[in-house]
């Protein structure tokens, strides 16, 4: 293929006018280009542009160098056989850009991008291993290479997978090797750290999504890379797999976040995917897991066992091969054999069960001696629980006495090593050795316990406290017994103590509620409680208010549970410690600040949650729903005025207005008219903090009920809230979805403009527009009514006439246009003038990259309204090419030829060869077949 005489005039014109070389190069498409401008040195490596740092120092550009369109356009012609030769160029300067001879390669992430998705066209055969090596230059790069990553993961790997021939197998082995390579770097936090050529994230999507294909074609050599690569990020630090259950509790937990943990679960779960791939294939697997189970490393045993469990009736030879003392007494293969002893103990032969038995009937070595100890007895029940009620008799009795020694029911295999180190330092005694005193001796050493002093290593108070707790968690009825000797140890001990008392609760355990709510009470009417301003060695730490939220945590969590029945004497002793502690206790707020957070973490924000969830316990227990529906519910009158001092401000707690207006539903519901009335007491105008602060708490959720928000309204409560300065977006948000959600059910009107939503509207605020078409949008998934449907509608219509009588659209405007695209996922059809209103809004799309969404919705319409869809895909095409989801693209151009709306089609297909989108070329061919 010759150049004309006129070509070849015009591409010496272009030498002497570089300004036209850009857009030349970007035109043409034809092979004929080629060697006239491989003979002019285009393709010369010194013509790769480096990096070019920006006018911010620091920062730099990454420029796009022009001949790579080209050569991506005419790889596409080079799958056809007749074009071999120009594959061989092409790949003839992929390698000499690469490694360039007698210069410096240019640090270009955009050529390489380009490079690999030229490999992805050119056939397999001319690909050598070679060129595999030389994604290795790609990857010595100071810039991301996230486009390079992807582009490899979706396309260039699946390409040699799919292949049959071992050549391109090796290939995309190579591929595996070079993308998960580990090096060594500085890392933004500690010193050097790991990481692999490619970045975590698409490294992740690679592997998961080419693991099937990976474990067919080539899974011996797959396996070997990630197990090498296992080892090399365990030697890095020997505690990550002496620890691995640490880090890694289960391996049935495929659902992960690798950018919060890191390459060495990226690989083990790599590995895991590719061995479950395997199940079936005993011939390959069975030597691997043999391999794997006589490995030094903890996480290989790990895995292996992991496969047994999963597939037990193949590899049970294995495990029984193996198995030994070390194996249960071991917290790191703990979880998975306890999963194949629970799933399989019924298919266990008689001397099988006996060898597990056996086991576990001795003593563990890395235990506290004496088998009467509670750790070994609860060691012991963890692991017949994985047995228990297989129809074994003397397993499930033997299960039950050691239940009622250590009056727990673990759910599951836990960890039982002994916990000693806390975060303040470590317990100078363990929590077995506290279960041995008498209660007595207990306090006795509490008193007499003083620390040296509190550096890492060094037993401390905080240390023993946390031995305490675990100890109380353990055997609460030890403690109850004589619970009052405890009632004058320091206010760090009392803390735990009744964390103590929640963890024991939390684990099922049933609990003497007279006794702990008898000693609460005890401990909270004593005056020295509240005259203690105990701190712990002068830090900022005030144990009291640490008490007082432990207890009122505690009295919420055991209210709001419906199983907890309690008699109505408990219940008048809950009631008593709150009404004491708010008595007593001080505000800990002075601001509207973020109020809602700061109200559940002070003492009295916490007591208070406790009073609002024991008033409703109280209620539903002791009242009927419709029969008592309007009357007043309260416990006594002592909570009533509780609420009434709250309401009037006597008290100036912001807590009680966050909280009441955070509840202010449940609250209506046990005293409708006290709060009613006094409306404007909790939410007082007059009193910016206190206003600002119960408004927070109610507008916490978009949740709301049509007699409160009208009764809010009236009392032009959110009138003041749409112009009130609130510091967090969130709660302007949820403002406007409550007058949303009113719009939506006919209590607010779009016509009338004494509306709040009309006001809304009238006010063209970008946020608060843009709030409204979010919320609406959120309602997509659900099966709307009609009349919520075409409410929706109606205020998309009202926005396109107001944007239709602007002249000038602002930026503001265009955002909004952006946004509002989403609502045609609420079209069924264009019957009206629908079809305008998004024709108004396709120039502004990616103002916000809202083409995905639209082209999405319009996939769904393109068949019955082949014409309107057409025309706003053109339109949109004058604006940008999309190019992602590649499968809503398709499917409209493809329902646009099969409705033989062949002109819209070509029209389609011009715009996006103009706009050198070439990836659509293939399918834009094999259609046009058909036309």
């Amino acid at each position: 293929m010759n150049l004309s005489e006129k070509e070849i005039a015009l591409l010496n014109d272009i030498e002497k006018r570089s300004s036209y070389k850009e857009y030349f190069l970007g035109e043409i498409s034809s092979l004929k280009w080629f060697y006239p401008l491989k003979e002019r040195d285009y393709f010369d490596p010194k013509n790769n542009p480096p990096p070019k740092e920006s006018e911010n120092k620091g920062y730099y550009n990454i420029p796009l160098w022009n001949v790579l369109k080209y050569l991506e356009k005419i790889s596409y012609e080079c799958k056809q056989k007749k074009n071999k030769v120009y594959a061989k160029e092409l790949l003839h300067v992929i390698r000499n850009v690469s490694i360039p001879q007698n210069r410096k390669k240019a640090d270009n992430y955009r050529t390489w991008h380009v490079f690999v998705k030229i490999l992805c066209n050119l056939p397999n055969r001319l690909i050598t291993l070679k060129d595999i090596d030389l994604i290795k230059e790609w990857y010595r790069s100071t810039f991301s290479t996230i486009l390079i990553d992807a582009e490899i993961g979706k396309k260039l790997l699946p390409k040699m997978l799919k292949s049959d021939k071992p050549s391109d197998i090796k290939k995309a082995e190579k591929i595996v090797d070079i993308l998960t390579s580990i090096k060594e770097v500085e890392g933004e936090k500690r010193g050097r750290e790991l990481k692999t050529n490619a970045e975590e994230f698409w490294l992740h999507e690679t592997l998961k999504n080419n693991c099937e294909l990976l474990s067919k074609k080539g899974p011996k050599e797959t396996i070997s890379i990630l197990e090498n690569r296992i080892k090399t990020v365990i030697e890095k630090d020997s505690n990550d797999d002496k620890y691995s259950f640490v880090w890694l509790s289960s391996l049935s937990d495929s659902t992960f976040h690798q950018s919060l943990k890191g390459i060495k679960y990226l690989f083990v779960f790599a590995l895991r995917n590719i061995l479950i791939f395997l199940l079936n294939n005993k011939r390959v697997l069975n030597k691997i897991l043999k391999s794997f189970l006589n490995e030094d490393l903890h996480i290989f045993k790990r895995l292996a066992l992991f496969v047994i469990k999963e597939k037990y009736s193949l590899y049970s030879h294995l495990f029984w091969g193996v198995i030994n003392e070390s194996y249960f007494n071991n917290p790191n293969y703990r979880n998975e054999v306890y999963q194949i002893v629970n799933n399989n103990f019924a298919r266990f032969l008689s001397s099988e069960r006996k060898k597990v038995i056996d086991i576990i009937n001795k003593r563990p070595s890395h235990l506290a001696k004496g088998d009467d100890d509670i750790n070994v007895l609860i060691w012991r029940q963890r692991w017949l629980k994985s047995m228990l009620n297989k129809g074994v008799k003397n397993i499930d009795d033997s299960y039950k006495k050691l239940k009622e020694k250590t009056g727990i029911d673990p759910k599951m295999p836990e960890t039982d090593f002994q916990i000693t180190s806390f975060n303040d330092g470590v317990a100078p005694i363990t929590s077995s050795e506290l279960l041995k005193m008498s209660n007595e001796e207990v306090v006795k050493y509490l008193h007499d316990f003083n620390e040296v002093k509190k550096k890492f290593g060094v037993s401390t108070k905080s240390g023993l406290a946390g031995a305490l707790r675990i100890a109380i968690k353990i055997n609460i009825g030890k403690f109850l017994k004589d619970i009052k000797l405890f009632l004058d140890v320091d206010l760090l001990y009392q803390y735990n103590i009744i964390q103590g008392f929640e963890d024991s609760w939390k684990e099922n355990k049933r609990l003497d509620w007279k006794k702990v709510l008898g000693y609460v009470q005890d401990l909270i009417n004593k005056d020295l409680f509240w005259e203690n301003s105990e701190t712990y060695e002068n830090t900022a730490c005030r144990y009291k208010d640490w008490v007082v939220s432990t207890i009122s945590h505690l009295i919420y969590e055991v209210t709001r549970n419906s199983k907890c029945d309690f008699p109505k004497e408990d219940l008048k002793t809950i009631e008593g410690i709150l009404i004491r502690i708010l008595n007593q206790q001080d505000s800990g707020m002075n601001k509207a600040e973020d109020a809602l957070t700061q109200a559940i973490n002070t003492a009295e924000g916490k007591t208070v949650e406790a009073l609002i969830m024991y008033c409703i316990r109280y209620a539903k227990i002791f009242h009927n729903a419709q029969k008592d529906m309007g009357k007043p519910k309260w416990s006594s009158i002592k909570i009533k005025s509780l609420f009434k001092k709250a309401l009037f401000k006597k008290d100036n707690s912001l807590e009680f207005s966050v909280l009441m207006g955070l509840f202010l539903t449940e609250l209506m519901w046990i005293d409708e008219k006290l709060f009613s009335d006094n409306i404007n007491k909790l939410f007082p105008k007059e009193l910016p903090e206190h206003w600002d602060s119960a408004m927070q708490g109610y507008l916490f959720t978009s949740r709301t009920y049509d007699n409160l928000y009208v009764l809010m309204r009236e009392n032009n409560h959110y009138l003041k809230g749409l112009t009130y300065p609130f510091k967090t977006e969130n709660v302007k948000e949820r403002l406007v979805q409550h007058i949303c959600v009113a719009y939506l059910r006919g209590t607010e009107d779009i016509n009338n403009n004494n509306s709040l939503f009309k006001k809304i509207l009238l006010g063209w605020k970008e946020e608060k527009i843009r709030s409204i078409i979010s919320f609406f949008w959120s309602h997509r998934a659900y099966k709307l009514e009609n009349e919520i449907r075409e409410r929706i509608l109606q205020f998309w219509k009202y926005c396109f006439v107001k944007l239709k009588k602007k002249r000038n659209l602002s930026r503001s405007d265009k955002i909004i246009l952006s946004d509002i695209n989403l609502l045609t996922v609420f079209l069924k059809d264009f019957k009206d003038n629908e079809m305008e209103w998004i024709i108004q809004s396709v120039p502004y799309i990616e103002k916000n990259y809202r083409a995905p969404f639209l082209l999405e919705y319009l996939d769904k319409l393109v068949k019955e309204n082949p014409d309107e869809v057409g025309e706003i895909y053109l339109l949109m095409l004058d604006f940008t090419i999309p190019q992602y989801d590649e499968r809503h693209i398709k499917s409209i151009i493809k329902k646009l030829y099969l409705n033989k709306k062949y002109e819209i089609v070509n029209k389609i297909r011009e715009k996006y060869y103009n706009g050198q989108c070439y990836s659509f070329k293939p399918f834009f061919e094999e259609l046009g077949k058909g036309m």
